[in-house]
């Protein structure tokens, strides 16, 4: 009977080294996970803040394209109309002016 319950006793160290050293490790993984998820955060608040610099960023460009594109779009008009208004009044000298002779169209070049 001593030795069984010596074999048994024996057994119980066994298990209960084998649970501690189980324990040390899940321990060990729980700390391991908390510093990863603390990086994680860390990490995670950066990129936010790198993704809000880049959409203030976006967001200032697409005002600058807008301006550009009104600045563009306003210039084109003032170069049409400016000439048109040159072409009024080339037509209007043309219509002015007494034609004395026909006019001469020079031939096109050949092109080979």
């Amino acid at each position: 009977m001593e030795s069984s319950l010596r074999v048994n006793r024996a057994a119980l160290n066994s298990k209960e080294k084998t649970l501690r050293a189980t324990i040390a490790r899940l321990k060990a993984l729980q700390e391991e996970m908390e510093a990863k998820n603390k990086d994680f955060e860390i990490e995670g608040a950066a990129l936010r803040a790198q993704v809000q610099t880049l959409q203030r960023q976006l967001s200032r460009s697409l005002h600058e394209v807008e301006e550009l594109r009104a600045k563009a779009v306003a210039m084109d008009k003032r170069y049409k109309d400016g000439f048109d208004l040159w072409l009024d009044s080339m037509n209007d000298m043309l219509a002015a002016a007494p034609i004395t002779r026909a006019i001469r169209v020079p031939p096109r070049p050949a092109t080979a």
